[in-house]
């Protein structure tokens, strides 16, 4: 049976499985059917821009974007490594002068992306007269967010906005970006994610009034309790609130009764007594969910049953979810088991166990002392990045928790037996089929193996091989997830690397690390499975000149990312000339329309064009 002969539904059914811009490449203008149906399936899935190349970018535009504009519900804009600056395309005045990185411009282009431009491409916000979903995915400067999010007043039937950002400096902005967020007519919900953790709580975030927001974010941006207050005082619809409080902020001293808020998610210090006099300003929250900072000090003894069923009973009269994540950090000389069930116990309680139907788990490394022990509710819900440790121990209130379960809706997953490879939330328990990333560590035993299999909707992968010679689980790894375009590999060795057989197309970036790669080895390395359909490749060198062999023979590469080994440069004294660093060299060696700049940590950054 051909494509043609499939039922609408069974086709917008196929439709899902594919990203919507290779779709529409695929499929737009073969017939009338299946442009009307490609119409059907933009209206209610994203059409995303991350990832995607200039030249797919180019493609789509011209023959596809322009007579769809108004069918798109969901769009997100991202200033991806893979195409630098294509916001530019969608901005009403790109030749505004505000600043751009120039490690993300290429040489003889101007400093505002004039020359991607010259491509004739070219939309506004106003556009997309149907968007409702908006995801600005990493655009590390001010005023072009600004001038998108100025455009999008125009746009009546926007409700839902995302911003993703990783730039420290960008975000002490943040007031700027909140001010004109507040001032969209019909906005209900506003995701604010850093990719750091940053304290902005020195400034005002808002001076406006929305009536129309309802749901509020901030992720890993932590803000005082008087900037809290006085969004929900500026937002008196807002039903939801996600938002990270900075240690030792202080309370205001006048407070205005918040009866809107029902669904309330913090990250903050514990402090029983000033939690329990916020939520006194807010008595209709029925779902609490608190993640409280690591307390470096033993002070599991205050946080107990009685502590919070005083604080439920007294101040959260119509509390019907609370879940909780807490972390601490048991002294050396007790014994863990002794203290884990000492504080599981407060909560066997009628009170807990029959009333509230409300279990806790309890995490931990039998042979650490000293390392963290993690107290958290079931289903377990918070945070953002999670590891499994083989060797950890679990209790729990509940009488029959699966140690792989009553974990959900996290976006990565982190799997290791070196404590020092994952981080300090490396005990917990996990069941989460859709995570984004996946971290893990090989080899590992069969029955976790059988555990990570089971993760087959991954978008990015990190391995470290614990030994070099192993690896043919690597191999099974990657090819697991048909949506997995990002992998980073460490500990393997170029001989292993090109022996791998890779049959999952859509990979796209690589990272070697914990090597250096001769020539030998780059010309290996580019003739491989991996090597022949990678585009950006991020890699250490032994000398800048491989950089060449690279770039000769790999000739799909669009970015390069490298090091170069200092110790090798004395094979050839031209190298080791003082007066011409590695840029200038590598300017000297390569077309002129290449930009190369350094990046983090001494690393080049090549950008092909």
């Amino acid at each position: 049976m051909s494509l043609e002969q499939l039922p609408n539904d069974v086709l917008l059914t196929v439709f899902n499985y594919i990203n919507t811009v290779d779709l529409f490449r695929a499929f737009h203008h073969l017939n009338e059917r299946f442009d009307t149906q490609l119409r059907v399936h933009v209206a209610t899935h994203k059409v995303d821009f991350r990832w995607i190349t200039k030249r797919a970018f180019d493609i789509f535009c011209r023959t596809s974007l322009g007579s769809i504009t108004t069918n798109v519900t969901s769009l997100c804009l991202s200033d991806d490594v893979e195409f630098p600056n294509l916001f530019h395309h969608f901005l009403p005045n790109p030749e505004q002068n505000f600043p751009t990185d120039p490690a993300r411009i290429p040489r003889d282009f101007d400093g505002y992306g004039h020359q991607i431009l010259r491509s004739g491409i070219r939309f506004t916000m106003r556009q997309f007269a149907n968007l409702k979903y908006l995801h600005l995915d990493v655009i590390d400067f001010l005023e072009p967010v600004v001038q998108l999010l100025f455009e999008c007043r125009y746009l009546s039937r926007l409700t839902h906005l995302k911003i993703t950002q990783n730039m420290d400096s960008y975000l002490t902005h943040a007031p700027r970006i909140v001010n004109a967020v507040w001032q969209l007519p019909n906005l209900s919900h506003f995701r604010f994610v850093s990719m750091n953790t940053i304290n902005i709580s020195d400034v005002t975030l808002s001076r406006c009034t929305s009536r129309t927001i309802l749901s509020f974010s901030l992720e890993r941006i932590e803000i005082s309790w008087v900037q809290f207050f006085n969004l929900l005082e500026n937002s008196p619809n807002m039903a939801h609130a996600r938002v990270s409080i900075c240690k030792a902020a202080e309370v205001p001293t006048i407070m205005q009764i918040i009866p809107s808020i029902t669904k309330l998610n913090l990250t903050v210090e514990y402090v029983p007594n000033v939690l329990a006099h916020i939520f006194d300003f807010m008595p209709n929250i029925d779902h609490l969910t608190i993640e409280f900072e690591n307390s470096l000090s033993f002070e599991y003894e205050s946080f107990n049953e009685h502590k919070w069923k005083q604080i439920v009973l007294n101040h959260l009269p119509n509390l019907k979810v609370f879940s909780f994540f807490y972390v601490f950090f048991a002294p050396y000389d007790i014994q863990i088991e002794q203290v884990v069930d000492t504080l599981l116990d407060t909560f066997r309680t009628p009170f807990w166990l029959d009333e509230r139907q409300l279990f806790v788990q309890c995490d931990w490394l039998p042979e650490d002392n000293g390392k963290p022990v993690i107290l958290y509710t079931l289903p377990q819900t918070c945070g953002y990045s999670y590891a499994l440790h083989p060797m950890r121990k679990s209790r729990s209130t509940h009488p029959a928790v699966d140690r792989d379960s009553m974990l959900s809706d996290v976006p990565s997953m982190n799997f290791s037996k070196s404590i020092d490879y994952i981080n300090r939330y490396s005990l917990r328990s996990v069941q989460n089929r859709q995570s984004a990333d996946l971290m893990v560590e090989l080899p590992v035993q069969e029955h976790v193996w059988r555990f990570i299999s089971t993760f087959a909707h991954f978008t990015s992968l990190s391995v470290r091989l614990a030994r070099m010679n192993y690896p043919s689980q690597l191999q099974q790894l990657i090819n697991l997830s048909a949506n997995c375009h990002s992998v980073t590999l460490g500990n393997i060795s170029p001989a292993k690397l090109v022996e791998l057989d890779i049959n999952q197309t859509c990979l796209r970036r690589i990272a070697l690390t914990e090597y250096t790669f001769n020539a030998v080895e780059c010309s290996a390395f580019a003739n491989s499975p991996l090597g022949k359909q990678c585009t950006i490749l991020r890699i250490g060198l032994t000398d800048r000149r491989h950089v060449l062999v690279l770039l000769a023979e790999m000739p799909q590469l669009q970015q390069l990312t490298c090091q170069c080994s200092d110790a090798k440069w004395d094979i050839d004294e031209s190298l080791a000339d003082e007066n011409q660093d590695e840029v200038q060299w590598l300017r000297e060696q390569l077309p002129k329309t290449y930009s190369i700049n350094y990046v983090e940590d001494s690393f080049v950054r090549i950008w092909i064009v």
